[in-house]
C-alpha cells in the first residue's frame, strides 16, 4: 500500500469516529436533544393524555395507554446515560471513589430538597379552611403520612417520582463497589438476575413463574442497574457514528417486543398493559442512548439542546405542575384538545420554573 492509500483509509477510519472532545466541557448536543425529548416522555406518562379516546385495531385500545407505553423508553435513557458519563469519567483517570462521591452527593441534594418541597401543602385553597395555621397543619399531616410507610418514603421520598433519584444512588454504589473490586462481569450478571426478579415480581406476576409481592420492584436497583451498567459498559467502547442505525434499529425491535409482551399478558393472564419494565424495554432505552452517542447532525437542534441542562429540574418540579393543572383537565374531560396542551403545558411551565431557579444561586443547586 503506498502513502497516499494509507492517508485515505486513515481519513476515512477517522471519519468514522466521534471526537473525544464532544463531551470535554459540555455532553453533546445531541445527548442534550434527546434528553428533552425524554423528559417530556415522562411528563407525557403522568399527565396520562387521551385515556379518555380509543382506536380500533379488532379490539378497542387506550391512546393514553400507547401512549404512555411508547413513552416507556425515557426512564431506561436516564439510567443508560447516568451510567455512561460516570464510567465516562473514570475511564478518563477521576478516581472512582471521588467521581462516586461527587454524583452521589449531587443526586441526594436533589432528593432531600425535593421531598422537603412536595411536603408542603400544594393547594392553598384547600388548607385555607384550617386559617392561618392550615398550611402548617397540612406539612405536618403530610409528614406524619410520610412516616406511616417508612420503607416507601426510604425509596421514594415524598412524592413517587422521586423514585429515580434512590434508585439511581443505588445504582451508582453497586456499581461502584464492583468496579472497584474489578469484578465487571460480577456486575454484569448482578445486573440481569435483578431485572429478572424485577420482571417476575412486577409485569411477570401474573404467571406461572412469577410472584406476588407488597415491595415495588420499580424501586431499589432492581431494573435501574441492568441500564446504569449498560451506560458503564458503553463508556468503555469507542463511539461511532453507526451506532444511530444501531439505536434505530433497537429502539424499533425494543418497542415491538414491549408491545408483543404486554399483549400477550394481557391476553394469557388479564395483567394490565400497562407496565413499567418489561424485557422488550431494555431495547427502547439502550437504542435511545445510542442514537444520543452517536451525535447525528440531525439531531443537533440548538433549541431543544439547551433545555438539556435543565432536565433533572424539570424532572424533580413537573409535578407541582401535574397536580395544578389536573383540575382543569377535569373540567375538561373528553376534550380532545386538552390531551395536547396538559403536557405541553406542564413541560412549558417545569421549564420556565427550572430556568427561573437556575438563575438564583441559592435554588441552582437544586435543580441543576
Amino acid at each position: 500500500m503506498n502513502i497516499q492509500e494509507s492517508q485515505v483509509n486513515h481519513e476515512f477510519r477517522s471519519s468514522c469516529k466521534i471526537n473525544k472532545s464532544d463531551l470535554q466541557s459540555s455532553k453533546m448536543r445531541s445527548v442534550e436533544v434527546v434528553r428533552t425529548v425524554a423528559i417530556f416522555a415522562v411528563i407525557v406518562i403522568h399527565t396520562k393524555p387521551f385515556e379518555d379516546t380509543y382506536i380500533s385495531f379488532g379490539t378497542a385500545i387506550n391512546v393514553g395507554y400507547l401512549l404512555n407505553q411508547l413513552a416507556r423508553f425515557a426512564v431506561p435513557f436516564f439510567f443508560v446515560m447516568s451510567g455512561y458519563f460516570w464510567g465516562s469519567k473514570i475511564n478518563s483517570g477521576s478516581p472512582i471513589v471521588d467521581s462516586t462521591r461527587k454524583m452521589s452527593k449531587r443526586i441526594i441534594t436533589i432528593f432531600l430538597a425535593w421531598s422537603t418541597i412536595y411536603l408542603l401543602p400544594a393547594n392553598l385553597f384547600d388548607v385555607s379552611q384550617y386559617a392561618s395555621l392550615g398550611p402548617l397543619r397540612q406539612f405536618y399531616w403530610n409528614i406524619f403520612d410520610l412516616f406511616k410507610h417508612p420503607v416507601q418514603a426510604l425509596m421514594e421520598g415524598s412524592r413517587f417520582h422521586l423514585w429515580f433519584l434512590v434508585a439511581l444512588i443505588n445504582c451508582l454504589a453497586i456499581s461502584a463497589a464492583f468496579v472497584a473490586l474489578n469484578m465487571k462481569w460480577a456486575l454484569i450478571c448482578l445486573s440481569i438476575l435483578f431485572y429478572g426478579i424485577g420482571l417476575l415480581g412486577k409485569a411477570y406476576a401474573d404467571t406461572p413463574m412469577g410472584f406476588h409481592s407488597e415491595f415495588n420492584f420499580r424501586n431499589g436497583p432492581f431494573f435501574g442497574l441492568i441500564f446504569f451498567v449498560t451506560g458503564y459498559v458503553l463508556s468503555g467502547s469507542r463511539r461511532r457514528q453507526s451506532w444511530l442505525i444501531l439505536g434505530l434499529s433497537s429502539m424499533a425491535f425494543g418497542t415491538l417486543m414491549h408491545f408483543a409482551e404486554i399483549f400477550m399478558l394481557r391476553a394469557l393472564w388479564g395483567t394490565t398493559i400497562l407496565q413499567d419494565f418489561v424485557f422488550g424495554t431494555y431495547f427502547m432505552g439502550v437504542g435511545a442512548a445510542l442514537v444520543a452517542l452517536s451525535n447525528p447532525k440531525l439531531v443537533k437542534l440548538n433549541a431543544i439542546a439547551n433545555i438539556g441542562p435543565l432536565v433533572l429540574g424539570i424532572y424533580a418540579i413537573h409535578l407541582v405542575f401535574v397536580d395544578l393543572l389536573h383540575p382543569f383537565g377535569q373540567a375538561l374531560k373528553g376534550a380532545a384538545w386538552w390531551g395536547f396542551c396538559y403536557p405541553v403545558g406542564v413541560f412549558v411551565m417545569s421549564l420556565a420554573a427550572t430556568f427561573a431557579l437556575s438563575r438564583i444561586r441559592l435554588t441552582r443547586k437544586f435543580v441543576v
